[in-house]
């Protein structure tokens, strides 16, 4: 009995030793979260606007550690500001990150890199249902897209050689003003947690059994 209860043990480690990503591998990737986001800024007045998030990451394998990742995230920006309003900012953001792959069988990653926001929609709204459109030329205008960094970390749980869990952390900080027509810079910053699936394929035989 214990020679059986050891050779199971040995089978049940080896399959998760090898349930790892491999040169060539592409991993897709839906992802929902939320997102704490404000602006960076010398004036004051502003609070964090909470909303929901939520995207589709695609990565390449180069290695077993490394990875491009990039993908398409709905992204709510904005704050609650001092008048009452709550700015919304929505945008595409695409990411173009290099992802390094860590830790025991490579379930860490930190990623890092440029991004892209495309704005969506901008508006501002108070609680009456009263709405300001922030992408017109009255007024402060919004720009129609956003470049930025990104840094993210996150922990996958590998649930078949294919198929994995994961739970991350997102941050994307502006690198230039989003805002035209104003005396001072006003530049987006978003944290995000998410929660998402990673399938595994192989882009000539679709996806991948080992």
């Amino acid at each position: 009995m214990k020679r059986v209860l050891l050779l199971i043990f040995l089978l049940i480690f080896a399959y998760k030793t090898n349930a790892q990503s491999f040169p060539g591998d592409v991993t897709i990737s839906p992802q929902a979260g939320v997102s704490l986001s404000t602006y960076f800024t010398s004036k004051s007045g502003f609070d964090p606007r909470i909303a929901s998030t939520g995207g589709i990451i695609i990565e390449y394998y180069f290695t077993r550690v490394w990875s491009l990742r990039s993908g398409f995230i709905y992204d709510q920006m904005g704050v609650r500001d001092n008048l009452g309003y709550t700015q919304k900012l929505d945008y595409v953001t695409v990411p173009i990150n290099a992802n390094w792959h860590f830790g025991n069988r490579n379930n860490f990653y930190l990623n890092f890199g440029p991004a892209v926001s495309l704005l969506l929609d901008g508006k501002a709204e108070n609680d009456q249902g009263e709405i300001i459109v922030l992408t017109d030329d009255t007024g402060a205008k919004f720009q129609e897209y956003d470049l930025g960094v990104t840094l993210g970390i996150g922990y996958k749980f590998y649930i078949d050689r294919k198929t994995q869990l994961f739970l991350d952390y997102q941050g994307f900080g502006s690198i230039w003003n989003i805002v035209e027509n104003l005396p001072y810079d006003v530049r987006n910053s978003r944290n995000a947690f998410n929660i998402g699936v990673v399938f595994t394929m192989d882009p000539m035989k679709g996806f991948r059994h080992r």
